[in-house]
């Protein structure tokens, strides 16, 4: 049974958390009335803001500062069957973007989430433990004729981040890509998914493969 100590500590950060929250929308509310910054700009000084203000240390061990981008670690490609090939790079955290470090994305609060997207559900959503994924495909209909040759998957791992990308060559190996993507799915274990448009077609493309294969899907 919780004692007045704990209930009153338990209070304490809910409290804490509603400020915070209430801080994030009026510090957006403010940027977005600024028509002088670009859209990216309003974004940079939101989380620079967040992140200021936070007086918790960050869940992810520092990034030393990078002067400049640096090649990737390594760069391997796997081919396991032609024309079916498996291509992975893994950049470390203090790779650039641009002027943005890759290590950023862990930075963000999901407080910040919520707030851009107007939906609660980011709140809890952690970008170290998501899959980011797009889609290449013959068309753009929808449906049992269209077929995805590129899956790209991009995630948070260790000390870097992650690209892998299936190609599929022929479509006569896609049900080799579809069981090698099931694989990786169960083996990873993401607990969320970070798409453009996803919801919407390429998870339910990605979806619709797995099921003419009989094999069982690992996301959404």
């Amino acid at each position: 049974m919780m004692d007045l100590k704990d209930k009153l500590e338990r209070i304490r950060r809910e409290r804490e958390a509603r400020s915070r929250t209430q801080m994030i929308r009026e510090a957006w509310d403010k940027l977005q009335a600024d028509d002088s910054l670009t859209t990216r700009e309003k974004l940079e000084k939101l989380i620079r803001l967040t992140q200021e203000q936070k007086t918790a240390p960050p869940p992810t061990s520092s990034v030393p500062p990078s002067p400049s981008t640096p090649p990737p670690s390594s760069s391997l490609e796997k081919q396991i069957q032609e024309p079916f090939r498996i291509f992975e790079n893994s950049y470390p955290l203090g790779t650039r973007y641009g002027q943005i470090e890759i290590a950023a994305g862990l930075r963000i609060e999901g407080r910040v989430l919520a707030c851009l997207s107007q939906d609660e559900a980011f709140t809890e959503l952690d970008l170290s433990t998501a899959l980011f994924i797009d889609l290449e495909t013959t068309g753009l209909s929808g449906g049992t004729g269209v077929v995805p040759f590129l899956v790209g998957l991009g995630f948070y791992r260790e000390d870097s981040f992650r690209i892998v990308q299936f190609f599929l060559g022929d479509l006569a190996e896609e049900e080799r890509m579809v069981s090698e993507l099931s694989h990786f799915f169960r083996e990873m274990d993401f607990q969320s998914v970070v798409t453009f448009n996803g919801k919407a077609f390429d998870l339910p493309l990605l979806e619709t493969r797995f099921i003419l294969y009989r094999t069982p899907f690992h996301l959404g």
